[in-house]
């Protein structure tokens, strides 16, 4: 089996099953009171929604500090330039999503020298080459995280894979595929034009490439554009001043793996404490001589328990054929289906599956077996009432699980303000669930400190350092945990994502994409094509299915995409372009079916837009997510490859021009 514990937390084995934990409507009376409070106070502070964040691009163009929080600081993989060849198939982005796309075109039959995947960082990784922080680690299961661990031949080391595994991983993909060869780095797009005449794309970079492909997969990306909080005086701080996301070890000494012994003698500040600040003030409490922990609002932290994989386990889990195909969809049954796995198994067995089966499965069993009692007595069952009961059974859970988690926070942290401050008071989904073990403990140490700035966020940054309620913090180095932009949710008023790209991107006719999602706001066919715009495939784009798991949806994507360009190959295709009116109609089932109040009820943060309201302007505006479940959005997908009508939604054209 996994052997042992990690980084066990000390107080974690006295912790009650939430099941266990009793509520009853008046303590969910006052809790839903607290909630609402909290939400209130936050969004009054900061009504401007995502215009509380400045663009670092802007920054940078006046500031050397800000052009290195988003410079490449890591060796290069040399590439020749310029660039101004022709290939098949141009892969822009080279996290996972770019990766599954290059290597499922070569299964499927292209050249990998007509590959060319292309990432303005020194080699892939995407988020895995530039989060290097100290205590970098997947936060989903990796034996589900890490795509294509079957047909690598690979087994993670841990249940939870660190940053170095993870980055090995990604240039495994690369090595196995023969993608390196074709491949570009440290070039950044800053054009992509619909060449009618040749019915390509020309690529253009900042390294003067200006080559051509006939089809296109772009990544918007995730997790790869750091953001800043606009606060008087951000660029005036006269210390040190980084983003997480460009970790800078040669003022902090240590690797990823912790010993920050540069920090001994100083004082830090971090700013934020969403999933990157959980993994990264445990190293840094273990090496600053003082550490503040500046927090808006506290993410809920729960049990990580991360254990090695033994050889045993592999072999009984992790080896037979197709055993992560199954081992990601069971995670998707229990953690975004009403019903679970159909065997009752639970293959994770982690802390997210522990959720979902607490909110969610137990009152759909409910809801299914009460029908079935009533069908056995020959009764009609009284579907409202069955189905209110059930919602009751739901609402007790999403309490009594965030209980549980701010139980664990009095349990570890032995100060009863700072235990208090840690405390989150919202619904469990309202943040992405966190999972640390030595998080909590890190705030009992007598050189870290808690700012709880009582969810109004810090008021400046000054020449010393960072102020709150008035009082200025000194500090020698500021770390900004601060996040990133989200595709669709851009700041500095750049709301649609082509903008966040640097570049637009040029279709039919000369038309903008930008232009185009501009005044309602992003316009495509389920999140992967747009009218228009010919030979280019999305991936997280606005309108893409919603998984925990990013990557089982990004690897599902790029197996479609690359039958497609098969089948136009085999068929004897140039061009394909997504009809106008199956667009359109995409688009309506898509806003008819989402609640316009979406996620009105929690904190704000990246999840709702930060808090600005979602009716269904503001829906279309962001691109809600695609409402189907994700195994029966990808079972529909797969249907279309076997049944031969994966094309039929397309406008196609014929061959008139070769390679």
């Amino acid at each position: 089996m996994l052997n042992r514990n990690l980084t066990a937390g000390p107080q974690d084995h006295l912790l009650p099953n939430p099941t266990e934990i009793p509520v009853d409507d008046v303590l969910m009376a006052s809790l839903q009171k607290k909630y609402d409070f909290e939400r209130d106070k936050r969004i009054n502070a900061r009504p401007e929604g995502n215009e509380q964040y400045v663009n670092i691009l802007d920054l940078a163009e006046d500031d050397s500090r800000f052009a290195r929080m988003i410079a490449d600081p890591y060796p290069q993989i040399e590439t020749p330039h310029p660039l101004t060849d022709e290939v098949e198939c141009c892969v822009v982005g080279g996290g996972y999503g770019g990766l599954t796309a290059a290597a499922r075109l070569v299964e499927a039959g292209i050249n990998a020298k007509n590959v060319r995947l292309l990432d303005s960082g020194g080699d892939v990784g995407g988020t895995w080459y530039w989060n290097r922080y100290p205590g970098a680690m997947c936060d989903i299961e990796s034996y589900v995280y890490m795509p294509m661990c079957e047909e690598l031949g690979y087994v993670p080391t841990e249940k939870y894979a660190h940053q170095p595994e993870i980055y090995r991983h990604s240039k495994m993909i690369m090595e196995k595929y023969n993608l390196y060869e074709n491949a570009s780095f440290g070039a950044r797009v800053t054009g992509m034009d619909w060449d009618d005449t040749k019915e390509k794309w020309l690529i253009s970079t900042d390294k003067d490439d200006r080559f051509y492909a006939r089809f296109v997969i772009m990544n918007f990306g995730l997790f790869t554009q750091p953001k800043l909080p606009k606060v008087p005086g951000v660029d005036s701080f006269k210390g040190h001043m980084f983003h997480t996301s460009r970790w800078d070890y040669d003022y902090t000494g240590g690797s990823s793996s912790g010993n920050l012994h540069k920090l001994k003698d100083k004082r830090v500040a971090i700013i934020g404490t969403g999933a990157t600040a959980i993994q990264v003030v445990p190293h840094l409490g273990d090496s600053a001589k003082q550490l503040y922990v500046f927090q808006r609002t506290p993410s809920p932290v729960d049990v990580r328990n991360n254990r090695h994989t033994t050889p045993e386990y592999a072999k009984e889990f992790l080896s037979k054929p197709g055993w992560q195909k199954e081992r990601r969809e069971n995670f998707i049954q229990m953690v975004q289906s009403m019903k679970g796995p159909s065997n009752g198994v639970d293959l994770v067995d982690d802390g997210w599956t522990e959720i979902i089966s607490n909110l969610m499965l137990k009152s759909q069993k409910f809801l299914r077996d009460e029908v079935q009692k009533a069908k056995e007595t020959g009764q009609k069952p009284d579907m409202k009432q069955i189905a209110r009961k059930a919602m009751d059974m739901s609402r007790v859970a999403q309490f009594q699980q965030m209980e549980k988690i701010r139980k664990r926070t009095d349990l570890v942290v032995k100060d009863k303000a700072t235990a208090d401050a840690l405390k989150p008071w919202y619904h469990q989904f309202c943040k992405r669930p966190c999972f640390k073990d030595d998080y909590l403990t890190t705030f009992n140490k007598p050189n870290v400190k808690l700012v709880d700035t009582n969810g109004l966020g810090i008021s400046a940054i000054t020449e010393k350092g960072v102020v709150v309620n008035g009082q200025e913090y000194e500090v020698d180095v500021i770390v900004l945990a601060t996040g990133f932009e989200q595709p669709g949710l851009d700041t500095g008023g750049r709301r649609t994502a082509p903008h966040r790209l640097g570049y637009d991107i040029i279709g039919r006719g000369k038309q903008s994409l930008a232009e185009k999602w501009k005044p309602q706001g992003p316009k495509s066919f389920e999140a992967y094509y747009s009218s228009g715009f010919p030979n280019i495939f999305f991936q997280n784009a606005p309108f893409d299915v919603l998984t925990v798991n990013f990557t089982h949806r990004l690897d599902e994507a790029s197996i479609h995409f690359a039958h497609i360009i098969s089948e136009m190959k085999k068929r004897s295709y140039q061009t394909f372009d997504v009809k106008h009116e199956v667009e359109e109609e995409f688009i309506k089932r898509q806003l008819e079916a989402v609640r316009p109040e979406r996620a009105a009820d929690c904190t704000p943060g990246y999840y709702n837009n930060e808090g600005v309201g979602q009716d269904e302007d503001s829906n279309r505006l962001a691109g809600v997510p695609h409402v189907m479940n994700p195994l029966a959005w990808f079972a529909t997908l797969e249907k279309r490859r076997k049944d031969g009508t994966a094309l039929n939604y397309f406008t196609l054209s014929s061959v008139r021009h070769k390679l």
